[in-house]
Order: C-alpha cells, then structure tokens, then sequence
C-alpha cells in the first residue's frame, strides 16, 4: 500500500492525524519529521485549517478582549501565565493560550487536530523544546480534571508525550536552559495520578506511552500496567 491510500484510508475511517502520522511512520519506517510532512501536506487535510479559522478567529477576539472565562483549571493556568515572555519556536509565545484554549474546547477532531498542530511545531519541534512548553505541561495535566470529548483528551495526551519525549532546543542551551527537559517532567510528574487513572480508565494505551517516560518508580507502574490490561 502506497503512503497515500494509507493516509486516505486511515482519514476516511475517523482516525486523527496524530493517528494517522504514527502508521505512516511505523509502516513506511518514516522519521517523525517525514511522516508529519506526508501526513499534513495530503489532501484528506485540507480542509482542517479552512474549518478550524472561523473557532480561531472568535476565541483571539474574546481573547483581545480579556473575556476568557475561566470554567476549568486549565484555564485558570493558561490565564495565569505571562506568555508573552516565554519563547517558542522563532518569537515569544503569546499565540499559545490561544492555540491551547482552542484545543481544550475543540467541538470537533479536526477542530482539536488543527490546534494541536500550533502548539507541536511551536513549543516542541521535532522533539526539541522551547521555553513555553514547561508551562504548556502545567495546562496539559490540569485539563486531565475535566471530562472531555475523547479527541481533545487524545490530543493532550500526545502533546504531553511529544514534549516528555522531548530535550531542549539548542537556542534554549545557549541561553542556559538545558534543564527544560527535566522540569518539564517534573511538572508532569506533579499529575502522575491522574495520569494513573487515565491508564485505568481512560485512554489507557496513550496514558501509558506518557507514564513510561516519567515514572521513577518501575515496580508501581508494571502493577498498575498489568492491572489495566486484566
């Protein structure tokens, strides 16, 4: 099977592009960097950003206007954050509660997929890390309190492993910030049992693939894993 009937069939069977981009690279034996540019460049995602700008566009005016409404913890971290001092990929990241504000009430996959792909390629770039994605964690494990359609929570689950996956940029080590990776962890670990009962009882697959990086603790997670697998 070529790479794009792939990616149109797994499209027209409702997968989403996370989804999508770890088959590509699993069957074509793709670096992530080749099968994120497979994936997003086919025409079975066109549509997603013509769909997703009209969302975009009401949550930056309300923004611009200082009306988030903070409903969630997850909010309430995102408002709490001076983002306009961090640094992303090539600026400050003043776009990114914007970009997380859309992802966590994202009505629809494409929605959630078009969001994710402003924070990934932003915060984290092909496993390397920016300033911002310390604080992006802290707003990734609170939104985890909340009861979410099942695409917004795969959506932070992959971002939090992509970013847990993740070691620092080298403009980040020349400004001495090495240790993002760690902290970064650190933060997730802050969560640890709500990622937990994620394993237990929710996207258990994507919780574990989060929990592996970060649990020190090998006896407690091989429990819990084999637990969630009876």
């Amino acid at each position: 099977m070529k790479q794009a009937d792939l990616i149109a069939r797994m499209h027209a069977e409702g997968h989403t592009i996370v989804e999508t981009i770890k088959a590509v690279r699993k069957e074509f034996d793709l670096s992530l960097g080749e099968a994120k540019s497979q994936v997003s460049n086919h025409p079975a995602w066109a549509k997603v950003v013509k769909a997703a700008q009209p969302l975009h566009d009401a949550l930056q005016n309300l923004a611009d206007r200082g009306a988030f409404n903070a409903s969630s913890l997850a909010e309430m971290e995102i408002r709490r954050i001076p983002w306009s001092t961090l640094r992303q990929a090539g600026g400050t990241a003043e776009q990114v509660p914007h970009a997380l504000m859309d992802l966590l009430s994202a009505p629809t996959p494409e929605l959630a997929t078009n969001a994710y792909w402003r924070l990934e390629n932003h915060v984290v770039v092909q496993g390397q890390l920016h300033q911002a994605a310390e604080p992006v964690v802290s707003v990734l494990v609170a939104a985890l309190m909340e009861d979410q359609p099942r695409h917004v929570r795969l959506g932070v689950l992959e971002l939090l492993f992509q970013i847990l996956a993740g070691s620092a940029h080298e403009s980040e080590i020349a400004l001495g910030n090495e240790g993002i990776d760690n902290a970064c962890r650190h933060r997730a670990r802050e969560g640890m049992w709500l990622l937990y009962k994620e394993l237990m009882h929710g996207e258990r697959d994507a919780a574990r693939e989060v929990i592996e990086l970060i649990e020190p603790d090998s006896a407690r997670f091989n429990a819990f894993s084999a637990s969630s697998s009876a």
